[in-house]
């Protein structure tokens, strides 16, 4: 999972709602509350209806509830409240009864009207206002809901005067000021703006709102309680004359509407329209900065998100997008400070401190970066798996393997099948030394992870191997030999331990297995000289390490030990050449410079013996001292 691209700052979560019922039953409380639902009128100055669209009761006393554009231009506004018949719940796809009337064919209902005394407060950037009806009788009203709601719950839609809808809230969009806008599958035409979106309950979750074909917006209900402070009733002359429709708050919704419809080209245009008219909403360029990031504009994006937190300085989304944008150019330090105001302004954002502690690992502070991790998974309220992750990589870096178990056992507490997880936590035992709890887990991940099972029997023979279990090694080895005969690496596996185990023969027989199916395998060829030494083998020691030379000629060890083999089945002659390669390559290699001085001294070369004594009297004095009693009797 790369957490790194992680952005919560605007998200859209998607859920599909299928198989509605038509001509199902409606609930009684479905039923009492349709009737709350009206119709609201605008009228011009010669009285002649201008607009239409729908509105809902919220009380008893008459406040009603519905989009603010309707209001455009009218001149006075009655309400028409319909007298509902039994009310059928239909397939929202069916719901297109607006045709019919297209063609002049108007339902006649029955209706009483009442005229709208005036306002008690509106929301011009969400579109929303409350009327107040001229009236003393008692009125049926549907309650405001106090519940969240969230992707998934169903929610109904009253159409006309006998049909119900039903469909579900289908995505969220969270908006930089702490407020969101809602979108569902029922269409959402402009006679049906201002309809009440209500839940099974019987309350009131949403209005509405058409500004964009096809975008079926929604405005929760949250925003509706600070317009029932104003107690006192507005004339409806008051309302501004300013053109709702070229308005900043206008084009500011349509830009959100265009991002539920994920036409992100159009959404820019959009809030460039609004903030051209209003540069005081933080709100529009913040998604400005959104977009460009989409868009892959990131200096565009820099400039809107900074443009954001100059207007709001606690808009610590914004704070969070200028993290990000650095964050995705890799300019860690710079996106440092941002993450950092985000923490501040928000101490409960858990997005800003994940990828505060990214930056924080990429720059080396671990120590930092650790900390940070444990904030995120104490303030994230659902599974943090991803940051016990992260905090358990942060910890192995540190060398804290005890650490960096605890955070590898959380993750796979969440996700027990987590490959990589799985994977350092079987390292971090091993670190640890606890190799059965190391060697479980790598066994696990070979029945997880079938194609990757060569690599993790390899690392179940290194945990063994180094631990010094070398039967177990051993057995392991022999697993892989079973599993991969044509691989000339998992025979040498095997005689790397037979040779450990003093298992001789054996040694022999897996190096020239080896060196049969890889005839290049410089190591098998190293090791049996190693195991003829052993056997006081000297000359099939010395055919072994010449062979190895002609494929690694500079190595200072394997010059060594063939002129040590040769010194020891008195080939002086022979040994004289690779021990002196072996002190030209490593110039302080103490026991080469006392072998190669004997072999001066035994070809009667006592000039260069002597000088062989004196430079190891400044590499081994000691060495030099039993060098001195050989070729000085």
């Amino acid at each position: 999972m790369n957490f790194r691209k992680i952005s919560l700052f605007t998200f859209f979560v998607f859920f599909i709602i299928s198989g509605f019922l038509i001509t199902q039953e409606v609930p009684s409380t479905i039923q009492e509350k349709s009737k709350a639902v009206v119709n609201v009128i605008s009228y011009n100055q010669k009285n002649k209806e201008i607009r239409r669209g729908k509105g809902v009761i919220i009380s008893e006393d008459g406040l009603v509830l519905t989009n603010y554009h309707l209001l455009q231009n009218s001149k006075s506004i009655k309400v028409e409240m319909i007298e509902r018949k039994e009310l059928k719940r239909v397939n929202w796809k069916n719901v297109l009864y607006l045709p019919e009337a297209k063609k002049g064919k108007k339902k006649r209902v029955k209706a009483k009207k009442y005229k709208v005394e005036g306002f008690v407060g509106f929301d011009r950037e969400f579109d929303l206002i409350i009327l107040k009806l001229k009236t003393s009788d008692r009125l049926p009203f549907v309650p405001l809901t106090k519940e969240k709601i969230g992707v998934g719950d169903k929610v109904l839609f009253v159409v006309d005067e006998n049909t119900v809808s039903e469909g579900a809230i289908t995505n969220i969009l969270e908006l930089s000021n702490e407020r969101k806008v809602l979108q569902s599958n029922l269409p959402v035409y402009d006679e049906l703006s201002g309809n009440p979106v209500i839940n099974t309950k019987g309350e009131v979750v949403g209005i509405a709102t058409f500004i964009v074909e096809k975008a079926n917006l929604i405005v929760p209900i949250d925003y509706i309680n600070g317009l029932l402070k104003n107690k006192k009733t507005e004339n409806i002359n008051k309302i501004s004359k300013e053109d709702y429709f070229n308005s900043g708050e206008y084009f500011y919704l349509r830009g959100l509407s265009y991002i539920l419809l994920e036409k992100f080209q159009e959404a820019i245009q959009a809030f460039e329209n609004s903030i051209n008219i209003n540069r005081q909403n933080s709100d529009a360029f913040f998604q400005l900065g959104f977009l460009y990031g989409k868009t892959g504009d990131n200096e565009k994006a820099l400039q809107a998100y900074k443009e954001a937190c100059s207007i709001n300085p606690n808009n610590y989304r914004a704070f969070f997008g200028i993290g990000k944008i650095y964050l995705k150019q890799n300019q860690y330090n710079q996106a440092i400070p941002p993450f950092t105001e985000c923490t501040r302004i928000k101490p409960d954002f858990p997005d800003a401190y994940y990828n505060l502690g990214l930056c924080y690992e990429e720059i080396g502070q671990l120590a930092t970066a650790a900390e940070i991790y444990k904030k995120f998974i104490e303030i994230n309220p659902g599974p943090a798996w991803t940051a016990y992750s992260k905090l358990g990589e942060v910890y192995i870096k540190l060398q804290q393997y005890d650490k960096a178990v605890t955070a590898f056992e959380e993750v796979i507490k969440s996700t027990p099948n987590d490959i990589r997880a799985n994977y350092n936590l079987a390292y971090a035992y091993d670190m640890c030394g606890e190799t059965e709890k190391a060697v479980d887990i790598y066994r696990k991940l070979i029945n997880l992870t079938p194609d990757q099972a060569e690599t993790y029997y390899n690392r179940i023979f290194r945990v063994y191997d180094k631990k010094g279990d070398f039967n177990k090694a051993l057995e392991v080895g022999m697993e892989l030999v079973n599993r991969y005969p044509d691989k000339a690496i998992y025979y040498y596996y095997v005689g790397i331990e037979h040779f450990k185990l003093g298992n001789n023969d054996k040694a022999i027989e897996f190096f020239n297995k080896t060196i049969e199916l890889d005839p290049n395998y410089a190591p098998a060829y190293y090791n049996s000289g190693l195991v003829y030494f052993r056997l006081k083998r000297f000359d099939r020691a010395a055919e072994v390490f010449e062979k190895f030379l002609e494929l690694q000629p500079d190595n200072a060890d394997a010059c060594y030990n063939l002129g040590s083999a040769y010194l020891q089945i008195k080939q002086y002659e022979k040994a004289l050449k690779p021990l002196q390669k072996a002190v030209k390559l490593r110039p302080n290699f103490a026991l080469a410079h006392y072998n190669l001085a004997i072999t001066y001294y035994l070809l009667k070369d006592q000039l260069s013996a002597n000088e062989e004594y004196k430079i190891l009297l400044n590499l081994d004095p000691n060495l030099a001292a039993k060098l001195k009693k050989v070729i000085f009797k």
